[in-house]
């Protein structure tokens, strides 16, 4: 997990990213793409990745000429390298600090998040073990 002054600036780039009207749309969700993908192949270990998704995890790297996040591993049942594009940063935390609401049903569901580019990673890994 990272600190909280790590997360504002994860968070600060990506908006500022996502504000810019100087660039095209296109050019602003590589851009957030990127940082993301930089966020997430930094914090990434391939140890823990490993411990956190019970297949073995070799390598996390940053592909920017695919623009995605490249994981290299063995087992799990699925073809590797995995590639990930834009891959996620939050994961849910019931006590987190980031917070997205939505309306289901018509009532109004507040749902609470962290920032943790590794775990996301992980989680993302999961998904496409199962």
């Amino acid at each position: 997990m990272i600190g909280a002054g790590q997360t504002a600036d994860v968070l600060t780039d990506l908006a500022a990213i996502s504000a810019d009207t100087r660039r095209r749309p296109d050019d602003r969700r590589k851009a957030c793409a990127a940082r993301r993908a930089t966020e997430c192949v930094s914090r990434a270990d391939p140890a823990r990745l490993s411990k956190m998704t019970g297949v073995q995890v070799r390598s996390v790297t940053y592909d920017a000429a695919a623009g995605c996040v490249t994981v290299d591993g063995a087992g799990g049942g699925i073809d590797w390298p995995v590639r990930v594009v834009n891959p996620p940063v939050l994961v849910a935390d019931p006590a987190g600090p980031v917070a997205r609401s939505t309306i289901e049903d018509g009532v109004r569901v507040e749902r609470r998040y962290r920032v943790d580019p590794a775990a996301a990673l992980a989680e993302t890994l999961v998904g496409l073990i199962r």
